[in-house]
């Protein structure tokens, strides 16, 4: 939970989970307070940063114990909501280049 006036920022730093057609048996998923679901991801490509909607998120890994991977690593940061422009209100993916420099 960050302060309400701030969003989130959240970046993958790896991922590493079973590869399957239909995203169903090991993934990723994250959900804002409000029940949107931000983004299920699952194999092994690291997706773009993305911001959700509040100033709450829930993170949600599941795996089965069949073709395991090495994991995720996640990390995530308070933004001002207005400093997340068009891609905030689309919910698209952001790059924050001066963040992760």
């Amino acid at each position: 939970m960050m302060p309400e006036d701030k969003i989130i920022l959240l970046k993958f730093a790896s991922l590493d989970t079973e590869k399957q057609v239909g995203c169903d048996h090991d993934y990723v998923s994250l959900q804002s307070s409000n029940g949107v679901l931000i983004s299920k991801v699952y194999g092994n490509i690291v997706p773009s940063p993305l911001l959700t909607e509040t100033n709450k998120a829930a993170v949600t890994f599941v795996s089965d114990t069949e073709d395991s991977g090495n994991g995720f690593e996640l990390t995530f940061t308070a933004v001002q909501n207005s400093d997340a422009g068009e891609c905030f209100r689309y919910l698209l993916p952001c790059h924050f280049p001066l963040m992760w420099g």
